[in-house]
Formats: C-alpha cells, structure tokens, sequence
C-alpha cells in the first residue's frame, strides 16, 4: 500500500522539493525593490535617529540600487512616491548626516546629491553590540 501511495506521489510530483509554479511570486516589471545587501549595522544606526530617517534612508537605497552608485539625487517627485514631505526629509538627511552615515551636497533651488558612506569604515574604531 504504501508503495503505490509514493508511486502516485513520484507521477504527481517528479521533484518533492520542487515548488508548483502558481506558490512563486514573481514581481511585476515596474515594481519597485530594495537591492541588497544592505549592512545591518548600517541600519540599525539609522533606526536609533527616528523620526522619518529610516524611510528617507530607504529611499536612498533603493534609488542608490537602480543606479548602482553610492551617490544619488534626491528629488521631491521620489520622496512623494514614499508619501514623505520635503521638510521631514530635510530634517531626516540633517540627522543623517550628523550620524556619519551619509554627505549631502546642497545647493539652492536644487534637490540634494547625497553620498552614502560606508559605516563599516567610519565606525571601524568603535565596536557595537547587537543585543
């Protein structure tokens, strides 16, 4: 009995570990992703700033990801996709900033060119504790 139940299984299914087609999700063209990897210790930094610096930094990496460069315009049009304001970003990229994790050039009437840095190195001299 138990042979012709793993018979029927084997012409069901030839692969066990092989998911069935219709349980892969594959996503759409234009939707959007977050390249990876992204350092962990990198983001836990930005989610002790609070305030919208998790967001905007999320932005910044997911546009850093499409253009495959650590340096990346910010503009409005991007940051209203994430349903962020102009003034919260402003205050999240202060805080950026001030925390190492990023250089922002600014210029008036023009959106901001934002370099990320790599925590790894600037923080190298500290070590951190990931309790």
């Amino acid at each position: 009995m138990r042979s012709a139940v793993v018979n029927l299984f084997k012409e069901v299914n030839s692969n066990p570990f092989e998911v069935p087609k219709e349980y892969l999700i594959s996503p759409k063209k234009r939707e959007r992703f977050l390249k990876g990897p992204i350092s962990m210790p990198w983001l836990y930094k930005v989610m002790a700033l609070g305030g919208k610096a998790i967001h905007v930094s999320i932005e910044i990496c997911h546009w850093a990801g499409i253009k495959d460069s650590d340096e990346i315009k910010l503009s409005v049009s991007r940051l209203r996709t994430a349903q962020i304001s102009r003034y919260a970003c402003y205050r999240a990229l202060k805080r950026l900033e001030g925390a190492g994790l990023i250089i922002v050039n600014r210029k008036p009437g023009r959106s901001p060119i934002i370099k990320i840095l790599n925590y790894e190195k600037v923080f190298s001299k500290k070590p951190h504790n990931i309790t």
